[in-house]
């Protein structure tokens, strides 16, 4: 209950009080959520915590008492630049590539145009688009204080590469992308062709996010954009939202994921409650035996004071004392113990007030959440999960799998814990799409594709973290692969998320090192929340670039040489797929331009990332050692696996570049061995029993129902993935199914183009989907594969769109049968568009996703994995 002594001491009586009880329990949560009943079971309409089970206290908002929170009048304005009137001092935005010229800009007429011509076209190889803007003053500004930018143009092109920049460079410098204008640059969505105007906006990280390069203040801010094409854009208007926008959600009171500019061991996101200070939280809860409440404290816009208050009856006891919280501060952990109410219904009020100088603040509680740490556990409690994803992990690399180098010497002790799946598959060929579908057991095509460069998960499908944390798990995600996490929509559920590396002075690859540095915050996040969790990992150790740490770097290739071929690697192009046919093909005449040894160069490839096989395996043999020396193997799950095969296309694939002779540039598919075939092993000491390795072939997508059914959570409603959890309890009769590979990039509007595909005992059958056919050869015209996902690589013309290969003889699908087998290509066409309108007719039944924005800090990270450049 409310109790008026406590929020008058909290607050002084400084504003006027405004009571809102909501007592619904999150009617919807069961059904959305597909679990079984939230936080294991309620009495007297309070959740009932199992020993261990957290109770989550963002999950009870809605059955809160609160008090203020309300919006308030002195929120920063917007900035706006009407530039229908005159440049209002915008100006052509210089360039650093010499022989280039800046775009040309006309201030004349209702809209600045910014022209881009041959003029502006770069003279070196590795940047042959034509790149211009326009930039503005900005000096003194916070970053963070800006939520995100509106703006209002034309262009008479469509332009798939459109943001905006922060603070001009002075001089070029040696290092990546260095030759760019502007140190720090967020990507904006695709820019459609036309008369009419368009309102575009582009996301900056919001409140308390990473700084554009490392810093807070700004000099100035650009609009940049780069074309294939002499093009014309006109600007009308651009409006800055100020951060305190994100908080301004009727009541002034809410759940979002929030980042701290000054963040923790634990990383950038937790999942958080906000209020506008001043305001009081109250919950009513039955403390749980051996109880404890665990919370981070933060402040957005200007410091506040907060505090944590328990009212028994009238008794009010000041757990937190009312203290300032900064802005500029990390989280500020705290730990409170309950014991000495267990048993009892109290009252936990969460408090702030205005800070020292009585500006406008807000309050951030993250992760609060009550918990049991009594050491004796019920015989009912669910295990711990941890989905360990080995980002870029092929199966054919890993001596677990029969590979004839011991890489994997760690996972095959573990493995014999548990059942091995020899012929696993992902369902996409890299880790946005792939992670996106194993989350949710949903195809990609089902989830929308891949939008401007993110993969937003629709809003009604349910994930696999919102699974766990809705049946009351800790959760979190430990990656250095903002593909894996935030570029796809998988925060939600999340209490902790940390998904980029933060490079020191010397910019040591700390991508390389991931599982050390994940499992160091992973243990640091179990120390601040005890119970039961999920964590999902996805490292990066052996996802190219390379660069195995020592005693692994030297033990297959001498340093030097290791040295050597890093200096190879930055001196190729990136692949820009309007000029080559394939990625593959890209790398090859990169290659043949460098006067290399392919042979000799892919050798080593593979032997580097052998070398970090050998890191990664290490260190995930002191994961499960830490665990057993704790105590928590016997109570926990653990689910090693991969998002795709090796490695990411965006760098020589050394498995094909090995063959001889090389195979046609189009031929190849996503259940290719190279490509897709991936480790999954599922390991319970004491329920699943070990030693066992499956033949029949399943893929990524059956883990979530199969998970959920194997801890006994409710399988979710709509799933296109199947369980195979009988087997891994020992029991008969379950059958597998063909496997379904999807990858899918939207084009224009909402039409699709990408591969689907089925993998069914002898037959592998890959179609080319497209919205718009070629008018003379419907039935011809493919990408090579993959053709979703983000390559825009060359036509085949004369290529049929459906290829047929057979696996039995054919495993990397390299030649295609369709001559051979004319009837089965029919068959297959018409079965793989059967599956097409299917997946389309299911997709009807979720919310088109939000686009998601590349922060500065993951923009860092993605050119580290070389996704981008």
């Amino acid at each position: 209950m409310y109790h008026p002594a406590a929020f008058a001491k909290a607050v002084s009586g400084s504003f006027m009080r405004i009571s809102v009880v909501v007592w619904s329990w999150f009617p919807a949560v069961g059904v959305l959520l597909g679990c079984t009943t939230p936080q294991g079971g309620a009495v007297d309409g309070q959740p009932e915590v199992r020993p261990g089970m957290p109770i989550h206290l963002e999950l009870q908002l809605d059955r809160a008492v609160v008090e203020g929170g309300g919006i308030p009048t002195d929120l920063p304005p917007a900035r706006v630049w009407d530039l229908s009137r005159g440049s209002s001092g915008w100006r052509a935005l210089p360039t650093l590539v010499a022989g280039a010229k800046p775009a040309a800009v006309d201030h004349t007429g209702s809209a600045i145009r910014i022209f881009l011509d041959a003029s502006n076209a770069s003279p070196l190889p590795e940047q042959p688009d034509w790149y211009g803007g326009i930039y503005v003053d900005v000096d003194g500004w916070r970053f963070d204080d800006w939520s995100h930018a509106v703006v209002e143009l034309r262009t008479d092109r469509s332009i798939d590469d459109f943001g905006i920049g922060f603070d001009l460079r002075e001089m070029a410098g040696d290092g990546p992308n260095e030759s760019w204008p502007t140190r720090s640059y967020i990507n904006g969505p695709r820019l459609e062709a036309g008369t009419e105007l368009q309102t575009v906006e582009v996301r900056f990280i919001g409140a308390g996010g990473q700084a554009p390069a490392g810093h807070q203040s700004l000099r100035q801010m650009s609009l940049e954009w780069s074309t294939d094409a002499p093009t014309t854009i006109e600007v009308v208007s651009v409006r800055l939202v100020p951060s305190a926008a994100r908080f301004a959600t009727a009541g002034g009171v809410g759940v979002q994921s929030v980042s701290n500019s000054a963040h923790d061991g634990f990383g950038p996101q937790r999942n958080t409650i906000f209020a506008h200070a001043p305001a009081d939280l109250s919950f009513q809860i039955t403390v749980p035996s051996s109880g404890r409440l665990d919370l981070g404290l933060g402040a957005f816009a200007s410091a506040v004071r907060m505090g944590v208050e328990v009212v028994d009856r009238d008794e009010v006891t000041a757990v937190v004392p009312m203290e300032v919280v900064d802005t500029d501060a990390p989280w500020r952990q705290t730990s409170v113990d309950l014991s000495r109410w267990a048993g009892r219904e109290v009252a936990i009020h969460l408090v702030s007030d205005r800070g020292p100088t009585g500006a406008y603040g807000v309050a951030l509680w993250s992760a609060p959440t009550v918990t049991s740490v009594a050491p004796e556990l019920a015989d009912d409690a669910f295990p711990n999960v941890i989905l360990y994803v080995i980002d870029g992990a092929s199966a054919g690399q890993m001596s677990v799998y029969g590979y004839d180098r011991d890489t994997t010497p760690n996972l095959a002790r573990i493995a014999a814990e548990g059942v091995v799946f020899e012929r696993a598959h992902s369902n996409s060929t890299w880790t946005m799409p792939s992670t996106a579908s194993f989350m949710t057991s949903l195809h990609h095509s089902v989830l929308g594709g891949l939008r401007d460069g993110s993969n937003p998960i629709p809003a009604n499908v349910t994930t696999m973290a919102e699974h766990f944390h809705g049946a009351g798990f800790h959760t979190g995600v430990f990656t250095m692969n903002p593909n894996a996490a935030g570029l796809s929509g998988l925060v939600r559920g999340v209490d902790v998320v940390r998904d980029f590396g933060v490079r020191g002075k010397d910019m040591d690859p700390i991508e390389a090192v991931s599982s050390r540095i994940l499992h160091e915050q992973f243990w640091q996040w179990r120390e601040a929340y005890p119970g039961r969790y999920w964590a999902h990992f996805q490292t990066t150790d052996v996802h190219p670039p390379y660069h195995p740490p020592e005693p692994f770097a030297g033990r297959l290739v001498p340093p030097a040489r290791s040295e050597e071929l890093a200096g190879q690697m930055m001196g190729m192009r990136f692949p820009f797929m309007h000029e080559s046919a394939s990625v593959h093909e890209h790398w090859q005449g990169e290659l043949a331009r460098s006067g290399l040894d392919a042979l000799e160069f892919y050798r080593t490839m593979r032997d580097v990332h052998d070398e970090a096989m050998l890191h990664q395996d290490h260190h995930l043999g002191l994961l499960v050692e830490e665990l057993k020396r704790r105590g928590e193997w016997e109570d926990t799950v653990l689910i090693v696996a991969s998002d795709h095969g090796h490695p990411a296309a965006s760098y020589p694939r050394f498995g094909r570049g090995l063959l001889d002779p090389q195979p046609k540039a189009f031929e190849g598919a996503l259940f290719g061995e190279f490509e897709s075939h991936i480790p999954l092993i599922f390991v319970w000491p004491g329920v699943i029993k070990g030693g066992a390795r499956v033949a029949e072939p399943v893929s990524m997508i059956d883990v979530l129902p199969s998970l959920l059914d194997l801890v006994g959570l409710r399988r979710p409603e709509v799933a296109q993935g199947s369980s195979f959890a009988p087997v891994l309890r020992g029991e008969s009769g379950w059958q597998p199914g063909p496997v379904v590979f999807d990858e899918f990039r939207v084009v224009t509007g909402d039409e699709l183009i990408g591969n689907l595909e089925v993998l069914d005992g002898r037959w592998g059958k890959s179609l080319e989907i497209r919205s718009v056919d070629l008018a003379d050869k419907p039935e011809r015209g493919r990408h090579p594969a993959p053709a979703g996902g983000r390559w825009t690589a060359r036509d085949f013309e004369d290529v049929p769109r459906l290829l047929l290969y057979d696996v039995a003889t054919d495993p990397r699908a390299l030649v295609h049968v369709n001559d051979r087998h004319p009837d089965l290509v029919r068959s297959a066409e018409r079965e793989l568009l059967r599956i097409w309108r299917d997946h389309i007719e299911l997709a009807k039944q979720f919310e088109a996703g939000a686009d998601t924005a590349l922060s500065p800090e993951q923009v860092r990270a993605l050119q580290a994995l070389g996704y981008i450049q």
